[in-house]
Order: C-alpha cells, then structure tokens, then sequence
C-alpha cells in the first residue's frame, strides 16, 4: 500500500483558494506585512543568507538568490508567513499556497510558510558531510541556514508554478485527487473503500513526486552552495550559512 506519509505531507501544502478579480496594486515583491518584530528579525537573517557575498563580492548562494530574484521580480505578491508549526501538522517544515487568484494571470497573491519550531527539531548531523557531492538533508548547517535552505525548496515551488501553467495542472490534479480520496474514504462501503483508496493514493504518490522533482533538485543545490559557505566561515555571516533540506519535508511536507 502507498505510504500514508504522503497524505500527511500534502493535504495542508495544495491550497488553491479564491479567484478574485482585479487583485493589482502598486507594489508586487516578496512581502514581510504579516511578520510580528521578532519574526522579522529572524526573517531579516534569512535574507542575509539570499545575499551574502564573498570577499570579491561574488554571491555565496546564487542559486538560492536567483530564485528569489525571479519570485521577487514576477509581478506577484509573495507574502511570508513565520509559524511555528502547521495547524493540523507537527512535522511539515513549510509550504505554499495561492490565496487569490488573478484571473488574468498577471498578480496572484502566493503565501509561503516557514515552521520555525518543526523545523528546529528536525534530526540531521551537525558536522558537515565529507562528501557534499550527496545530498544529505540538515547536515552541517546552522538554525538560520536550515531556515534558508525550507525558504529556497518552496521559492523553487513558487518559481515553477508562475512561469509553466503545466505545472499549476500538476497542483490542480494532487488537489483533485486528495479531495477524490476523502470522498471516497466517507462514502464507500468497507468492502470497496480500501481498493479505491488505494488507487487514490497512488496517483496521489505519482503527482506529488511529479511536484516535487523541480524543488528538490533546486534544494539540493542550494544545501551544496551553502555547505560551501559555511565551510568557508565568510565575514560575518557564520550563523546564516546553510539550509533546512528535504529532509524535513519528508517530515511533514515542504
């Protein structure tokens, strides 16, 4: 049978929300308005890490950078959510969501979340891996850079969904099919239920590895580039150098 940890990773992360019209306003980037004081502090350290240079003044983390290049410059509201964890979750590391809809595609407004505290738990060794050649989620990277690491899986998801409608279908159809499977959990007899479940759930597995493909490669590069850097101990950014990996997603979900 299909692992259930699949449910637990994506029924809070597919949200397609209001189609609204006429969403357009004067400033469109990647917005802090929803930050208390405290978040935006730990926000702000994030950020350093998006933009840390070495001593030539040549990005750090430019993969990592380039997707917040491309999020910020698409003409979207991006808006940033610090949780601590998911409401109905105490393993998923992050997420996005489209909470309006522009229905001639030019502002969407997109939600993207960070959980702090699951994100702090998450289990990985704290010793750089000898060998960054393999992708080895949390390993050898500071609090700030495994929030880093969750910020740069879910730009990747954010990148994807605004620049190819074919994978927007990719969301619509894991939304579809988790909507079909409760449905079927609730009004099937016991003797078809589990068949049917079945069935849901593998298709299920099918479409979110289809999703997922994009922002784990892009995660996978982004932990090598900030191995790198933390091996490096740059300037003054020691404690923001590094990222939360896939890993954590796994737990609950990125």
């Amino acid at each position: 049978m299909a692992n259930r940890s699949i449910l637990s990773r994506m029924i809070f992360t597919v949200s397609l929300l209001t189609v609204i019209p006429n969403i357009h306003t004067a400033s469109a980037s990647i917005r802090t308005d929803r930050l208390s004081p405290g978040q935006l502090r730990v926000w702000n350290s994030i950020r350093e890490i998006v933009f840390a240079k070495d001593g030539s003044g040549r990005l750090l983390h430019a993969r990592l950078h380039e997707l917040w290049h491309s999020v910020e410059s698409s003409g979207h509201l991006i808006f940033i959510e610090l949780p601590k964890q998911a409401e109905n979750s105490t393993t998923k590391a992050g997420d996005m969501a489209i909470e309006k809809v522009d229905p001639l595609g030019d502002q969407h407004i997109i939600v993207v979340r960070l959980f702090l505290s699951t994100i702090n738990r998450a289990y990985a060794e704290k010793e750089h891996p000898l060998d960054a050649a393999q992708f080895t989620p949390l390993a050898g990277l500071s609090r700030n850079a495994r929030y880093a690491e969750v910020l740069g899986h879910e730009l990747a998801h954010v990148e994807r969904l605004l620049a190819d409608p074919d994978y927007l279908g990719l969301y619509t159809g894991l939304d579809r099919e988790l909507s079909s499977y409760f449905s079927s959990r609730n009004n099937q007899t016991a003797g078809n239920s589990n068949q049917e479940a079945q069935r849901h759930l593998e298709r299920i597995e099918l479409l979110e590895n289809e999703v997922e493909r994009p922002a784990v490669a892009a995660e996978a590069q982004i932990w090598r580039e900030l191995i790198a850097g933390e091996g490096g101990k740059m300037g003054g950014h020691n404690d923001s150098h590094g990222i939360t990996l896939f890993a954590t997603a796994r737990m609950g979900g990125k």
